[in-house]
């Protein structure tokens, strides 16, 4: 018996009779390791096997050189923060969710609402989510009981001193803005589906699309979508997560053809076939849920141009889906402002960073002074395939989409200093920006329709300000989803996307992305002999990584809560670099918020971090190697920090220690 899984069966899944693990890469961290293989010879085997298959890459060579590093490692655990009042604002609004839902359903129904049944009501009638906003608006602040309850939930934390008015009317905001989102979404939805041409309507494979996406909406799992909002405590799941619609022609009239056959058998009271059931069961398995990916990872893994390998079948992401929130007659102007697409900018000199859905500044508001790197991207609300493209029935080699490291911002706040002359500075922003950015295959971005969603990677810069040929997929392309053609059959010219022909439609040079607000801790070094910023690539790499390192265990934190990056930075005109460490959690853990009172100790621990019990050239998992440093691999060197007879490097080494406890 075979057994074929995800990871999440490292979630203490007990299934008996297992006894081997085969894993198709090293697992990340030694906890992840242990509750794979801890899966066979739960019941009392004579014997159980695990098998890792490592890759070519640093972390998977390191812990096939040693196969004990699971068994060495010590894990940390977690404790509970309450300093981030984005945290305890989720759990106030889960605690009034809680309290108004258990005075109109039953408290066994509570887990399997769905999303049609909370925001979306008939004929003007108020909706469940309208009325908990007038419950928080006029009743909940009369509940006595409920303030105390939440006096209590918020003692001791970053809202202790908040009133409770004032925490109602976060919720009520939070549940408003979540309502817009879904309402915007199901409304674009069906206006596609009223704009399809009537005649064979339920038919055509495009309104079966339509008409899933819409009963997949309608039913989505309401807390599950309060969760991916932010409005709910995650739990450590992720969230801002979007999919990548697999579903093609064929398999839609599949699943036709064995739904009608299926509802003839019972008409006719033909019990169905073993073989007939389990084709009927599978068809409906698929379209319970849709991949999905984080944003950071979906704009690179899913990319327009590359293939996705899912369960031996290899799809082909065609395009993005839209927001659809789009009314069929919109203008070209319309058009554009409501499809996400925004510009994002970044200072060449003090690396200040933001977004703005109109345009970018002429000058950085910072600094008043550095050049302005800009550029154009669109925040998917998802992908999808060509709906006409069937998925090959084999695995095809991967496609790799190039890694581009976010911009991020620590804010506009002046700089801290530690030491006599100042050799650190930092400045903490609780609502510093991260953008991700994917500029596609070749790195020149996408050519995107607006009407269809279909998009294809540039494959030439601009040369002259002017653009290249558009990719020659765009040319006389085809609606990337199907639909408003009398007969989808027809593969003539009246199947052409509108957005031919259309210049506002097809835009150029497009990136994908997404930002988020987080955390941000911005750090600086400087040369004890000259005062300069520190420059050396390798140098500031490797303290970023060490200081991620001894900060995540000061914190008692997963190493992967935190996130970091080497920035560049121009002072007096020379150009150094900037350490960013950042909370990875959207809308920040708080973590960052701690470091500043702890980071001359924590520079001092970085160094003895950086002294290898294994005594390694470089890296090593003994030292800085992880699972998400091994990309830095060429910048890492624990040499450069380490002292001994032979090196007494200036940074970090023992008199600019000393100096900075002055």
């Amino acid at each position: 018996n075979l057994l074929s899984c995800s990871t999440t069966m490292e979630m203490g899944v007990d299934i008996g009779n297992l006894s081997g693990v085969a894993m198709n890469n090293a697992p990340p961290s030694p906890a992840n390791f242990l509750q794979r293989v801890g899966r066979a010879g739960r019941r009392g085997e004579t014997a159980a096997v695990s098998l890792t298959v490592c890759r070519h890459l640093p972390h998977d060579q390191a812990v096939f050189a040693e196969p004990d590093w699971p068994f060495r490692t010590p894990m940390h655990i977690t404790p509970v923060k309450l300093d981030s009042a984005r945290i305890v604002a989720r759990h106030v609004r889960a605690v009034l969710l809680t309290r108004f839902l258990s005075r109109i359903v039953p408290d066994e129904s509570i887990t399997r609402l769905s999303c049609a049944w909370f925001f979306h009501a008939e004929d003007g009638a108020l909706s469940t989510c309208d009325r908990l906003l007038g419950w928080l608006a006029n009743e909940a602040d009369d509940d006595e009981t409920l303030e105390l309850h939440l006096q209590r939930l918020v003692r001791e934390t970053a809202l202790h001193s908040v009133p409770f008015r004032t925490l109602l009317a976060d919720s009520d905001e939070a549940f408003t803005s979540a309502q817009a989102s879904y309402c915007a979404i199901r409304t674009g939805i069906v206006d596609q589906i009223d704009g399809l041409p009537k005649e064979d309507l339920e038919t055509s494979p495009a309104w079966f699309a339509l008409d899933r996406q819409r009963r997949r909406l309608d039913g989505e799992y309401l807390l599950g979508m309060l969760t991916n909002e932010q409005v709910l405590p995650a739990y450590g799941f992720p969230t801002g997560v979007v999919p990548l619609v697999t579903t093609t022609m064929r398999e839609l009239n599949a699943i036709r053809r064995a739904s009608e056959h299926a509802q003839r058998q019972r008409r006719a009271g033909t019990p169905e076939t073993p073989e007939e059931q389990r084709g009927r069961i599978d068809a409906r398995t698929r379209l319970m849920g849709f991949p999905s990916r984080d944003l950071p990872k979906a704009i690179r893994e899913y990319a327009p141009g590359g293939n996705v390998v899912i369960e031996r079948r290899t799809y082909f992401p065609g395009g993005v889906t839209l927001n659809w929130h789009l009314p069929p007659n919109a203008t070209g102007d319309n058009l554009r402002d409501v499809q996400a697409l925004r510009r994002a900018w970044r200072c060449k000199e003090c690396g200040a960073t933001g977004t703005d859905a109109l345009d970018t500044p002429s000058r950085c508001p910072s600094c008043s002074r550095g050049q302005l790197e800009r550029c154009r991207y669109l925040q998917p609300a998802g992908f999808a395939v060509d709906l006409r493209r069937d998925a090959l029935m084999d695995a095809q080699p991967a496609v790799f989409v190039p890694v581009q490291a976010p911009w991020i911002s620590s804010g506009t706040g002046p700089l801290s200093s530690i030491g006599r002359p100042p050799l650190v500075r930092f400045r903490h922003a609780m609502d510093g920006e991260v953008v991700h950015l994917s500029a596609g295959i070749h790195g020149h971005g996408h050519a995107l329709c607006l009407r269809c969603g279909r998009a294809e990677p540039e494959t030439a810069p601009r040369q002259g300000g002017l653009d290249g040929p558009p990719p020659a997929a765009m040319e006389g392309h085809r609606r990337l989803r199907g639909g408003r053609n009398s007969d989808w059959r027809d593969h003539t010219a009246g199947s052409l996307c509108e957005g031919n022909g259309n210049a506002w439609a097809i835009q150029r040079y497009l990136r994908l992305g997404g930002s988020s607000r987080t955390d941000v801790l911005e750090i600086r070094l400087y040369e004890p002999e000259t005062g300069q910023l520190v420059a050396a690539r390798t140098l500031m790499t490797t303290v970023a990584v060490a200081l991620r390192k001894v900060a995540t265990r000061a914190l008692g934190v997963d190493e992967r809560e935190l996130g970091y990056q080497v920035a560049d930075r121009v002072e007096d005109g020379r150009r150094g670099l900037a350490v960013l460490l950042y909370d990875t959690a959207a809308g920040g853990a708080g973590f960052c918020a701690e470091l500043p009172p702890l980071l001359t100790r924590l520079l001092r621990e970085a160094v003895a971090a950086c002294a290898c019990p294994k005594g390694c050239d470089r890296a090593c998992h003994g030292c800085l190697l992880s699972n998400d440093t091994q990309h830095d691999l060429k910048h890492l060197d624990r040499s450069v920090l380490v002292s001994n007879e032979q090196q007494q490097p200036a940074i970090l080494g023992p008199a600019f220690l000393e100096a900075l406890q002055l």
